[in-house]
């Protein structure tokens, strides 16, 4: 005789309802500004961003952005040709008890299901239905739809196929900031500059600009992580602080060194491939003495 299942875990409607959208931004427009569900959550499941908007307690609708995916209009209830938008459904369970239990009862009715996947926010189990149909059961360790005013839930960071941070905007970073050191010593130079920095390798470098260029590189760098925080997910206000005054003063220093590499040359440009600059050298003094430090 068959062993009894075990009981039944008590379900708390639904987890997230899965979808797919090729255009996030429509999405978000659409539920969190025209049907008013707030979005409580994103995260990036590989290339894929992943967001969640709230229904009720403990229960969201959430769209993957698949690049490309074909959308249509079909009927609720009629039958069609086409493939379904559906993903699949995850029903919310209260707690990884009850997760473990629901594992056991489906192992114990033949069905086929994963050990429990950790999502950070929630923990799951899939495994599918008689029809095919892909079934996952999650419990909130987070509840986004109570908690959906912390700052970790949201993750927008761009990555690679393989789920790896993308350093586009890292590299941006240190060029605009460099950029900003660049002006902030040209300007305060310019206006109050009096006492000279170092004469015998650049003249009309000064103190005063000097420290313009620090203040320039350290608003630069609070503004663009005020910005898109996002984006430079791996830093936080003291990396943008400490990196802000780090960068101004690499600027500095590369800018210095180029003088010095030109003086002992005899020329005044290091090219004339950017005429009105300097030549390409000048472009970039800063940002390659910056990634000259070494690091660990």
């Amino acid at each position: 005789m068959a062993e009894p299942l075990p009981d039944a875990p008590r379900w708390r409607g639904v987890n997230h309802l899965a979808l797919v959208t090729p255009d996030m931004d429509a999405t978000v427009r659409f539920y969190a500004g025209v049907l008013g569900m707030p979005l409580v959550a994103t995260t990036m499941a590989g290339p894929m961003r992943h967001y969640f908007f709230e229904m009720a307690d403990g229960n969201t609708i959430a769209f993957f952005e698949v690049a490309g995916a074909e959308t249509f209009a079909k009927p609720a209830g009629g039958p069609s040709d086409r493939a379904i938008q559906l993903d699949h459904i995850s029903f919310n369970v209260p707690d990884e008890h009850s997760l473990e239990m629901l594992r056991k009862r489906l192992l114990s009715a033949g069905s086929e299901v994963t050990e429990v996947v950790d999502h950070d926010v929630m923990r799951s189990i899939y495994f599918t239905d008689p029809n095919g149909i892909a079934l996952e059961a999650s419990y909130w360790v987070v509840d986004v739809t109570v908690d959906f005013e912390n700052d970790t839930l949201f993750d927008v960071t761009p990555r690679t196929p393989e789920g790896a941070v993308t350093g586009q905007f890292y590299v941006f970073y240190c060029i605009a900031i460099t950029k900003f050191s660049d002006m902030g010593a040209y300007l305060t130079g310019s206006v109050i500059g009096k006492h000279k920095l170092v004469p015998h390798i650049s003249p009309k470098k000064t103190w005063e600009g000097f420290f313009g260029a620090l203040a320039f590189s350290l608003l630069a760098s609070a503004g663009l992580f005020a910005l898109m925080p996002g984006h430079l997910s791996v830093l936080n206000w003291t990396h943008a602080v400490v990196l802000g005054l780090l960068l101004g003063f690499a600027a500095v220093i590369g800018d210095l060194a180029e003088s010095i590499i030109k003086r002992s040359t005899g020329v005044k440009d290091s090219g004339n491939m950017l005429p009105g600059i300097g030549g390409a050298l000048d472009s970039q003094p800063e940002f390659t003495t910056r990634w000259a430090v070494p690091r660990d």
